[in-house]
């Protein structure tokens, strides 16, 4: 049975707080991946954002630093085998189809030319911080493909 819904910690500012919210997982459009985090880090900036420190559009899906497997392609995209990934992103607002913007969900929803970079299948998730991890694997070798959002 394929999985239709995802949850992810919503930010909603220093009033509101996160809220822990199910959400339907996207439709695809081309380039876009799915990614099923293993992995986010907690960030300066995501520190920032949260003391009220750092403005950033509201809601969204905190956790720009993540690792996971690649679940599923919009078409188009590069590491698309289920590899593990490492990706950079986050701190932009939630809308109607980009639900799952941040690392600090079960998936993130990498739009087209989103920059990936493949992990050795062997090499666990807690290996490193997923910054490191990409540096030490050649820097952003992959991209999901298309222009960037």
């Amino acid at each position: 049975m394929a999985i239709t819904q995802g949850t992810a910690a919503v930010w909603s500012g220093v009033d509101k707080g996160f809220s822990i919210d199910a959400q339907p997982l996207p439709t695809l459009r081309p380039g876009e991946v799915l990614v099923r985090t293993e992995l986010a880090t907690v960030c300066g900036s995501d520190l920032h954002t949260i003391n009220g420190d750092r403005p950033t559009p509201l809601p969204t899906v905190l956790g720009h630093e993540a690792i996971g497997h690649v679940v599923t392609t919009g078409g188009g995209a590069t590491a698309a085998d289920g590899s593990p990934v490492a990706e950079g992103y986050g701190h932009e607002a939630i809308d109607d189809h980009w639900l799952f913007n941040g690392g600090f969900g079960d998936h993130v929803h990498l739009v087209a030319g989103t920059g990936l970079v493949r992990l050795a299948a062997d090499l666990p998730a807690g290996g490193g911080h997923p910054r490191e991890l990409r540096d030490r694997h050649g820097g952003l070798r992959g991209t999901t493909g298309g222009p960037d959002r």
